[in-house]
């Protein structure tokens, strides 16, 4: 058996077999230490000596615990004078299984080179706890009695220990992982994985195609350049993806996804999110909950999924998908295609040749600037064509087609066209252009604002003029029908 001593105070080493009986002075002292394969080093700083404890002897029995008589400790080593301070125990060289005991009455802070913590007392004699998974120190419990203290195996309650750090890989593939505390995490280079734990933890990837998963806390995970997976899971996370071509889920909880450069794929799942795509040709999708998305520069798709959600396309051509819930959609500049699913949604074509569909429920639908197509689908629709010829169609419903704007038709060719419309059921809004319109029929008054109708070929051409000058100020073709009345009308 090796012995290890300190200024005047014996340290016995004792190799654990089924029981063991050891008797202890009044300046006694056992704690329990383990040493991971990777001889790691430690520091035990402990209290006071001389103190008092209520029993003789302290009997350590071992019930069913996988440990073996493999317990060795390396010869000739020393601890530090007086167990007050910092005390260094050197590991170096020796198996996994090495074990000291002293009892751990005073023994507060425990910490290696990288990582510092404080330990948590269950008991007067009793901490419970590991580092990383990788080192740490782990106590069974135990309790005083005249008969002798019987040490249970890891049967008892086991406690983790929280403290913070920051953890460097290397250039190669590095594996990290955190439990509680706020750790901060970077990979460097090559394709690293990096698993953030309980707290509120950081994980930057920098270069490499890199896993990123951010636990149950608030996280910010950061890929950096390269490929990079990242999921925030439960919690208020933010995911940057940086460069590359990423891929972004934010889990449990309100979260926060950018893609910047690349061609990235994001998705909000669970919560209130906020997924904006940046540079590239993004695609974006809510998931669950009442979402904000955001396609940024490129050509992009945005798909709301279920909640009340909210798209923007921006820049590019882009396709816009609203889902269940009352969605609201704007498809920016460029060419956009958008659809709103099921609900009551509010559809904006904006800048470029837009095509909005409604889909089901009583939808708005507006096209913006440029020649657009605009359908209403199922449902009690309003639709809005904007300025450039546009072709508005009603399909199932009472549908409102609204001309507000002198701009939002032309004359002759530039002419919007109405398909669909059912006379009775769907009426031509014109209220917003003038007051005290006359529904002429034949011809244009001259005496104030009027409409007039054409019939040609099967179709009707409905002539405005808003300012009762007598000549139409802009002109709306209704294909497929004839007859048409003033209550088809609304003035």
């Amino acid at each position: 058996m090796a012995k290890i001593s300190t200024e005047g105070w014996p340290v016995q080493v004792i190799p654990l077999k089924s029981s063991h009986k050891y008797p202890i002075s009044l300046a006694g002292h056992m704690v329990l230490i383990f040493k991971d394969d990777d001889g790691r080093e430690f520091q035990i700083n402990a209290g006071p000596a001389n103190e008092s404890y209520p029993w003789d002897e302290l009997i350590l029995r071992d019930i069913g615990s996988p440990l073996r008589n493999r317990y060795n400790v390396v010869d000739g080593s020393k601890v530090g004078p007086a167990w007050r301070g910092n005390t260094k125990i050197d590991f170096g060289g020796r198996d996994a299984e090495d074990i000291w005991a002293i009892l751990l009455q005073h023994a507060q802070n425990i910490h290696n080179a990288d990582f510092a913590y404080n330990a948590i007392k269950r008991n007067s004699n009793t901490v419970i706890g590991a580092l990383l998974d990788v080192v740490g120190i782990d106590v069974r419990d135990f309790q005083p009695d005249p008969r002798g203290v019987m040490l249970t195996g890891f049967t008892g309650k086991n406690t983790r220990l929280a403290f913070d750090y920051d953890l460097t890989g290397t250039d190669a593939g590095d594996f990290l992982r955190g439990r509680k505390g706020q750790q901060v995490f970077t990979g460097l280079g090559g394709g690293d994985q990096l698993v953030g734990g309980h707290g509120q933890d950081r994980l930057i990837g920098n270069a490499g195609r890199d896993l990123l998963l951010g636990g149950s806390g608030r996280d910010l995970l950061r890929g950096g350049s390269g490929d990079d997976a990242l999921r925030g899971g439960a919690g208020n996370d933010v995911l940057r993806g940086g460069r590359g071509q990423d891929e972004l889920v934010g889990g449990l909880g309100d979260d926060k996804l950018f893609g910047a450069a690349g061609n990235d794929r994001l998705k909000g799942k669970s919560g209130q999110d906020l997924i904006e795509g940046g540079d590239g040709r993004d695609r974006l999708v809510g998931g669950d909950g009442a979402d904000v998305l955001k396609g940024g520069d490129g050509n992009d798709r945005l798909i709301g999924e279920a909640g009340h959600d909210r798209l923007y396309g921006n820049d590019g051509a882009d396709v816009l998908k609203g889902g269940d819930g009352r969605d609201r959609m704007s498809g920016g500049s460029g060419d956009d295609s958008l659809l709103g699913g099921d609900g009551g949604d509010l559809i904006k074509g904006g800048v470029g040749a837009d095509t909005l569909d409604g889909g089901d429920g009583d939808d708005q639908l507006f096209g913006g600037a440029g020649d657009d197509v605009l359908r209403g689908g199922a449902g009690d629709d309003t639709l809005r064509g904007g300025a450039g010829v546009d072709r508005l169609v009603g399909d199932e419903g009472a549908d409102r087609f609204v001309f507000a704007d002198l701009e939002d038709s032309g004359l002759g060719p530039n002419a919007d066209r109405i398909a669909g419309f059912v006379t009775g059921e769907d009426r031509i809004d014109l209220a917003g252009l003038a007051d005290g319109f006359t529904f002429s029929g034949a011809g244009l008054t001259g005496t104030g604002p009027s409409v007039a109708l054409e019939e040609t070929d099967g179709h009707t051409r409905v002539r405005v003029d808003a300012d009762g000058d007598g000549t139409a100020d802009l002109e709306i073709v209704v294909k497929h029908v004839l007859g048409l009345g003033e209550d088809d009308f609304i003035f």
